[in-house]
């Protein structure tokens, strides 16, 4: 073949790039950085690279708008699910407890009143040094403080051997309608113990603080029963027993009348809080 001298053209013909021994813009890999794995293999033949980047990054532009749609939408149910407090309607399933408890008519309506209810089961007290008897906060630490010794008392008389296995049976029943499978016992984790003790500590906390209001109806409406309002006089008068005492003998707790005062409450508490009649209809 005759070559010809000048300058090559820049226009390639297929036979002449088909005779070149090497290509451009080739990729390549290897599996490992030495030994009999080590050789370059090429990849992504035919392959236009940047427009698949392109359409990777769009995919994952789209997955992530979908997901951020998604907890935005779940967000704003949860929101506005927590902003309304009312009772279940006929078209949907009652909730057995809240029914049981009658939450849902009971709060019905104080669901824009969220911080106020907060603020009756907070566990922090409020006591102004300046007019102590403003807030009944001072009394409940006390109320608290013997909640705690009426735990401590009973786990050392909740056995068999002093409290019968059918009551023990009964006791840790979870539904009234199925067989008890297990007796109640103490044998919980100090974090679940301190769980359940919080539970009942924000339900005396919520009762102190609700009777304080001077106007009933900026409080949740209810309405003690006889023996529960017995049984809550009994206690805020031995808390107040209690306040003056631990003042008069310098917050010593070992003073016989603070001990005397501390039984006292502790018997109280007991009666204001074992006593807490249900509605059982939604097991009927």
């Amino acid at each position: 073949m005759e070559l010809k001298g000048g300058r090559r053209s820049a226009a390639m013909t297929d036979e002449e790039r088909s005779n070149s021994p090497w290509r451009t813009g080739v990729c390549y890999q290897r599996l490992f950085s030495s030994g009999p794995g080590s050789e370059l293999f090429e990849v992504a033949r035919g392959l236009n690279l940047e427009q698949s980047r392109a359409q990777d990054n769009e995919s994952q532009a789209a997955l992530q708008r979908a997901v951020d749609a998604f907890q935005s939408k779940g967000k704003d149910i949860r929101s506005r699910e927590a902003e309304r407090i009312d009772e279940e309607n006929d078209f949907t399933a009652p909730n057995p407890w809240l029914r049981r408890l009658g939450s849902a008519i009971h709060l019905r309506d104080f669901s824009g009143k969220k911080d106020l209810l907060r603020g009756l089961i907070v566990m922090e007290y409020e006591v102004d040094p300046d007019d102590p008897d403003k807030s009944d906060d001072a009394q409940l630490r006390f109320i608290h403080i013997a909640f705690d010794r009426l735990v401590n008392h009973a786990k050392a008389v909740i056995t068999p051997d002093i409290v019968s296995w059918n009551a023990l049976f009964e006791v840790n029943r979870k539904e009234l309608m199925k067989e008890r499978t297990k007796p109640f016992h103490f044998r919980f984790k100090p974090e679940t113990q301190r769980r359940y003790a919080l539970v009942v500590k924000q339900l005396l906390a919520y009762i102190v603080r609700c009777m304080s209001f001077e106007n009933k109806a900026d409080r949740p409406p209810f309405k003690l029963s006889t023996r529960q309002q017995r049984a809550y006089d009994a206690t805020m008068e031995h808390a107040d027993d209690l306040t003056d005492a631990w003042k008069e003998n310098g917050g010593d707790p070992e003073a016989p009348e603070i001990v005397r005062l501390l039984d006292l409450l502790e018997t109280a508490v007991l009666e204001l809080y074992i006593y807490q009649p249900f509605s059982y209809d939604f097991a009927c």
